[in-house]
């Protein structure tokens, strides 16, 4: 497989990995659901190195890549890094807009969304941030956006597809007991994840006690052996796998916090 850009990665994992998060965001925030309700929107963005997505906004809620009907926004981005800058606000990139220009005017308010989110992605600036808001925090990074980033970069980070070789076909579980949970799952060349509990029993599950710990532990505040050891974080199954995968984990703000591409 032919190694992709930097920028090509980070357009993938803002796509397939952060799009599919609004979801989860919509859900857990009222704001977000009172902004859209009665939304009927749908966008496709695609960029010439062939990445594409369409996300849809119905009924009080955000899907993707699901049947719409009528046409949606088309948004053509010349470039990966032009995605990029659309994402991140970064003046005006190259994009050509076409079909179901109806919703062109949702976009502003969608993209102020998708802002909205990423300030909930944010790590919080002190300690006293209320519980609901870590517990939200939690919720899109265990639940939604790190596994779909596995998947990815599994498939299209060089680094990734080395660490994850050697252990073949697996089922890995996330979760946050009473809260959250997620499953990453590769068979043969295929690779799937979802909400929830994996669909079949995990080669290797991770839990970790709360969203303080998962929080701790995503943004390198927490040194996951002693952890385990004091049973902040429970690893059953395949050590060496939950070592790989904590390793892949820790590339995804690489490609996504800005400056990083």
């Amino acid at each position: 497989m032919p190694t992709a850009t930097p920028d090509h990665i980070t357009a993938r994992l803002l796509l397939r990995a952060v799009l599919p998060t609004l979801a989860v965001f919509v859900d857990g925030d009222e704001t977000a659901r009172r902004t859209i309700e009665g939304w009927r929107f749908a966008v496709r963005f695609a960029t010439a190195s062939g990445v594409d997505v369409t996300l849809t906004v119905r009924n009080g809620a955000v899907a993707v890549d699901e049947p719409h009907p009528g046409f949606a926004l088309r948004l053509f981005f010349f470039s990966d890094r032009d995605l990029i800058r659309a994402f991140r606000r970064e003046g005006l990139p190259r994009v050509l807009p076409w079909g179901g220009l109806h919703h062109l005017a949702r976009l502003p308010a969608f993209l102020d969304l998708l802002s909205h989110m990423g300030e909930a992605l944010a790590p919080p600036g002190s300690d006293r941030v209320r519980i609901e808001r870590r517990e939200l925090r939690a919720r899109l990074l265990l639940g939604s956006l790190l596994p779909a980033s596995v998947m990815e970069l599994a498939v299209h980070e060089a680094e990734c597809r080395r660490l994850l070789a050697p252990f073949g076909d697996f089922v890995a579980q996330l979760s946050v007991p009473r809260l959250c949970g997620a499953w990453v799952r590769r068979s043969g060349k295929d690779w799937e994840w979802g909400r929830g509990d994996a669909p079949s029993l995990p080669d290797v599950r991770i839990e970790f006690r709360d969203a303080d710990v998962a929080l701790a532990a995503v943004d390198g505040m927490i040194d996951s052996l002693a952890a385990s050891v004091t049973g902040e974080i429970s690893v059953r199954g395949m050590i060496p796998l939950a070592d790989a995968l904590a390793r892949v984990l820790e590339r995804v703000s690489a490609f996504l916090e800005p400056g990083s591409s």
